[in-house]
């Protein structure tokens, strides 16, 4: 019997360099909202004031905007990748839920496989450097709030884009994760690399890998604004 052949096409990185290692990269995920014409992928929300990003989808309470990018069953057992965003409102950094399949963060969760596997977290708290009874920022802020859940370990960044106390406006001034404006007494700008991530796996799999927006309230009172989004795999 003949063996039914499926064709997909892919975005293969041969030249540039991405985490440390030249070529070889498949690349899985991107947005890029600055392009013409750019939209943003099923079920996130198209934000276009006053300039075009990606939020959760229409959400009343707590929960994840789920996002899943095929590998097409290709074997990996490295994943670099970036996202670049902003902050609307009162995010509350790792002060939710400890479970993986919940809303545990306030901003972007990147896993792979079925049951989920983290692969790096993007926070948001909710201030850089006003203390909030030590509950609402990040673990690196100057008045620190919740450490991350034991999954999820060093493989994350955290910053906000608010410098102040809670309000409900956009941080377009800020962009989170840029390792930059984080200002005196604050770490979260301190890790080499941001915005890029980088694993290693300890073997391959040829898991799809899922992009997660999630927050412990609705859009009306927290969203994270996904700007760019790239995930490369090799």
């Amino acid at each position: 019997d003949e063996e039914s052949v499926r064709i997909y096409q892919v975005y293969c990185d041969m030249e540039a360099w991405h985490c440390g290692v030249k070529g070889g990269w498949m690349r899985v995920a991107y947005i890029s909202m600055s392009q013409p014409g750019a939209e943003c992928p099923s079920p996130f929300r198209l934000v276009t004031s006053p300039k075009r990003l990606c939020g959760r989808a229409s959400i009343a309470t707590g929960g994840c905007s789920s996002k899943t990018f095929s590998t097409h069953g290709i074997s990996y057992n490295k994943v670099c990748g970036q996202v670049k965003g902003y902050q609307y409102a009162s995010h509350d950094g790792f002060a939710g839920s400890i479970d993986i399949d919940s809303y545990y963060v306030d901003g972007i969760s990147i896993t792979h496989g079925s049951p989920r596997k983290h692969l790096w977290t993007y926070a948001v708290g909710l201030s850089d450097d006003v203390d909030h009874s030590g509950y609402n920022n990040c673990p690196c802020a100057k008045f620190p709030g919740p450490s991350p859940p034991s999954f999820v370990g060093n493989d994350y960044y955290c910053e906000s884009g608010n410098t102040g106390t809670l309000e409900s406006m956009n941080f377009y001034d800020e962009p989170l994760w840029d390792g930059e404006g984080c200002g005196a007494g604050n770490n979260c700008c301190a890790q080499s690399g941001m915005p890029w991530f980088s694993r290693a796996l300890p073997q391959e799999v040829n898991d799809d890998i899922e992009v997660r927006n999630c927050a412990d309230d609705g859009i009306d009172k927290e969203d994270t604004y996904i700007e760019v989004l790239e995930i490369y795999v090799q």
